[in-house]
This record gives structure tokens, sequence and C-alpha cells, in this order.
């Protein structure tokens, strides 16, 4: 990110960023060699009489090789660029082959991203730790060890289904415990709880949104967050594979932008724009709105969170586990 007295350019974190680092050392080469020349060319003419005994028009006059030369090497110079910046813009595109896809919707004042979790992909032994979380998390609990073997013995009878759903529904209800009582759960129970659970829930999308603001309060920020950059959340991307990111807005213009990435991108009311983005390595780097769109242009920070493709998909899961739609359709799974 910028700070004080940064006087190069970012640590770029993506080939297009490279790449526009080089692009710009090129230019800047190419610009020192024309002024170097025309500065060399002008010294001549001013002190022609020095250089040339006066008799510099013998040399210039009807000269066309010269006439040739000052003009086709600044064409091919220029040929030369365009084609280096054509080649660029075809890096920035977002191609095929995209692992993460993400849709980025801008805000007076603050930012929404909105992701599809994919749970087809789950193993089973994921499928027991996430009910054993959100078990955790709504406080449900079996009675004691006894109603814990009534029910293991159901499960060795062989009662699956809709009968072992009763059961359990009815053990549920009867009483809530909290605390170290929830580690009694024998794990046979869970295993089993786990394989009856609607492929509705388990092979479906969920469309995963959430909205980030700035974070204001001092007491927030401690040393190891920036001022004025502190969200609420950050926006997950995977690190070596190509994200693709569809930027739009529900009111004025805005842009979003991480510099460390090399990356901009105009948010058009109206329009979605595509951007896609390939990290070359995990990391936390900041951007902001682009645009002025209003007085609260400067609160619309951006945090971006780049993590493995695993990660990040066990992140995204974890989020939709803890809204409280998942967590109404399980009480109507469990329960009902």
């Amino acid at each position: 990110m910028g700070s004080w007295n940064k006087l190069w350019f970012f640590d770029m974190n993506t080939v297009v960023g490279q790449e526009l680092i080089l692009y710009n050392d090129l230019v800047m080469v190419v610009a020192v060699a024309v002024l170097v020349v025309v500065g060399w060319f002008m010294v001549l003419f001013l002190n022609s009489r020095t250089f040339f005994g006066g008799k510099m028009n013998k040399y210039v006059y009807h000269n066309e090789l010269l006439e040739i030369m000052w003009t086709m090497v600044p064409a091919f110079m220029l040929c030369f660029l365009g084609y280096v910046s054509l080649m660029n813009l075809y890096i920035m595109e977002v191609g095929d082959h995209v692992e993460n896809g993400m849709k980025v919707t801008a805000h007076q004042w603050y930012w929404e991203y909105s992701y599809i979790v994919d749970f087809a992909s789950k193993e089973k032994e994921m499928d027991e730790q996430w009910l054993s979380d959100w078990l955790d998390l709504t406080n449900y609990a079996f009675l004691d060890e006894v109603e814990l073997e009534d029910c293991s013995n159901l499960i060795g009878e062989g009662m699956k289904g809709d009968e072992l759903s009763e059961r359990l529904a009815f053990v549920v209800d009867e009483e809530c415990l909290l605390g170290d009582e929830l580690s009694k759960v024998d794990d046979e129970l869970m295993s089993s709880v786990s394989s009856w659970i609607p492929h509705i829930f388990l092979d479906c999308k969920w469309n995963y949104s959430y909205e980030v603001y700035e974070v204001f309060n001092s007491s927030a920020l401690d040393q190891s967050n920036f001022r004025g950059y502190t969200v609420t959340d950050a926006c997950y991307l995977m690190s070596s594979v190509k994200n693709e990111m569809l930027i739009s807005t529900m009111d004025v213009m805005h842009s979003w932008g991480v510099a460390s990435l090399g990356v901009k991108c105009d948010a058009v009311p109206g329009r979605v724009n595509s951007l896609g983005i390939s990290p070359l390595r995990s990391g936390v780097f900041y951007g902001n709105c682009y645009e002025l769109c209003g007085e609260g242009h400067s609160m619309m920070p951006i945090s971006v969170a780049v993590m493995t493709s695993s990660d990040v998909s066990l992140v995204l899961k974890q989020g939709v586990l803890g809204t409280s739609d998942c967590v109404s359709v399980l009480e109507e799974v469990i329960v009902k």
C-alpha cells in the first residue's frame, strides 16, 4: 500500500501490474533517448559556426537520407510502443479458465460483495465438522449419556431417515444444554445425522452476499491496522488462479481499484464491467474508490485478502453457515 515518502511503485502482486511497470520503464527509456537526440541536434544547429564552419546548409539542404531518418525512426518507435501496449491490453482480458467469480456492487458509501458458494464438492468428514459447528452455534445438545446410548442403539438397529429425524427432534426439543455437555455427542451419531441431511442443502449453490463499511471506532484501530483502511470485512480472492469480478453500481459512478494488484475498474450506472485478477501470492492489499462519488467518497476503502483456493472456499462456506437463512434451513431439517 502507499505510505509517506514512498517515491517508487508498489510491489505488484499480479503479472498485469508488473507488465505495466515494465511498460512505464520502456516509455521512459524511449522518451529520454528522444530528448537526448533532439537536444544534440539543437546544440549542433545553435553552434553551427563552431562545428561546421558556417557551412551547415551544405549538409542539411536536400539531404534525403536525413529526411527519411527523422520520419521513419519516430514512426518505428510509436509502432513499437503501440505493440507493447496492445499486448498489455490482451493480458488484462478475463479470458477462460476462471476459478473464482464474484460480483462487486458499489453504493453510497460502501461496497457489497457477492459469491456463488458451491457445497457439492464437500467431503463427508467436512459434513460432520460443519454440522457440529452449527450445533455449537445454535446451542443444541443432547440430554445425557443415556439418551446418547439410546440414539446410538437406534442407529445400530437400522433406524434411518424420517424415523431417526423424529427421534432426534424429540431429544433436541426436550432440553438444550450448554458448555461441556455438548462434547458428549457421539461420533457415530454425528456421522449418521450428517448422512441424512437432504441433498437440497449439500448439493445446492448459495448466493452469499455481505456489505463492507469503513470502521470509524478508534477502539477498533490497533497497531495492526491502518488508519482509513480498516473495514468490517475483506474481499476474498484466490492466489495463483484467475478471479473474475463483475463490477456495477446502484447509484452514482464509482471506481474499484487496488494499486498493488494493478487493477482499476469503473462502476458505471446501467453497466456491468468485467475485471480479471490473477494474484501471484497471498497477502492483504488495500485500495480505494478512485472516482469522486460524493461527500462520503473517502469512506470507501477496499481491503483484499488473497488466500489459497481451499482457504477462500472454507471462509465463504463458513460465512454461509453463519447466515440466518442457512440456520433456518438446518433448523427446519433437523427439528421439523
